[in-house]
């Protein structure tokens, strides 16, 4: 088998399949731009046919990812005034 330098490409298709989601769900982040995909369709007017480049694919997951949240903050006790003694003067 020959390994090229080349950079791999991915249909909607096999994005859908690995985010376990449907091919629908991923032309919705092309159409909105988000995912940057090329359009390969030999008739620009017809259906398109969308590959989405490694870079690309990379570039979205990452912006995408996400970050465990932060701990919260210990909260401190509340004081309770129990035995005040009131002074008349």
């Amino acid at each position: 088998m020959i390994k090229s330098n080349s950079p791999q490409s991915y249909s909607l298709a096999d994005i859908a399949t690995r985010w376990r989601c449907s091919h629908s769900t991923v032309l919705a982040h092309v159409r909105a731009g988000e995912l940057h995909a090329i359009d390969i369709s030999t008739n620009p007017a017809g259906r398109s046919r969308y590959v989405v480049s490694e870079e690309s694919l990379a570039e979205f997951e990452s912006r995408r990812t996400v970050k465990p949240p932060a701990a919260p903050a210990k909260r401190r006790a509340k004081i309770k005034l129990r035995d005040v003694i009131e002074f008349i003067t």
